[in-house]
């Protein structure tokens, strides 16, 4: 618990030099307080073996964490060894089970899917189409209301979807996006630079 207290003090000290952002600071503190520490907190450093780590890799794989969070659980718990080889109130980090993580990239559009949705957005928009004002679906929410103004396509939508696709901003940095973040460069080539704010650090 003592040694989770200094990590958290150095990686805080990250946050304030910029290298570490202080959304994964706070993942970072409530992964160690929701399993980390109910696992581990009471031990001695001594007493951190494969055994003790194997007692929190079964109250993840309990609560079916996926192995992408055992894995990334893992991380800090292998922070915190590290720190205390560093601090030297351990000699050495103990082995540390591999967890094998299944690659999943993302899926991506066809070129013919890419013009079947900027047909598709361009036809929504000209005509008008106005959509149901009740959903339904399989999910929690099987049945909810739109509200009127966003039933129908919005105008720049066509064009949105271009720019996104061949700048690489992802949807929810749209909204970030100023005149001031924009710049124009002319030479050989004319394009425009995009000076974006960082939303994401890890």
């Amino acid at each position: 618990e003592a040694l989770a207290d200094r990590l958290m003090e150095s990686e805080y000290q990250r946050v304030r030099s910029g290298e570490f952002s202080e959304g994964s600071l706070v993942i970072m503190r409530n992964r160690l307080d929701r399993h980390i520490l109910p696992a581990l907190g009471h031990l001695r450093l001594s007493q951190v073996d494969r055994a003790a780590i194997e007692t929190l890799m079964n109250r993840l794989r309990d609560e079916e964490a996926s192995a992408t969070t055992q894995s990334q659980y893992l991380v800090i718990v292998r922070k915190m060894l590290k720190l205390a080889v560093q601090e030297k109130w351990l000699d050495a980090i103990p082995s540390l089970p591999r967890i094998k993580v299944a690659h999943k990239p993302r899926s991506a559009l066809t070129l013919d899917q890419y013009r079947g949705l900027l047909r598709t957005a361009k036809s929504l928009q000209r005509r008008g189409v106005i959509a149901p004002s009740l959903k339904t679906g399989e999910g929690r929410r099987s049945r909810f209301w739109i509200t009127p103004r966003y039933r129908t396509l919005p105008l720049d939508m066509y064009a949105l979807i271009i720019f996104m696709v061949n700048s690489f901003v992802r949807p929810s940095d749209i909204k970030i996006l100023q005149h001031q973040h924009v710049q124009v460069v002319r030479g050989p080539y004319t394009y425009l630079r995009l000076s974006m704010p960082a939303t994401k650090k890890h």
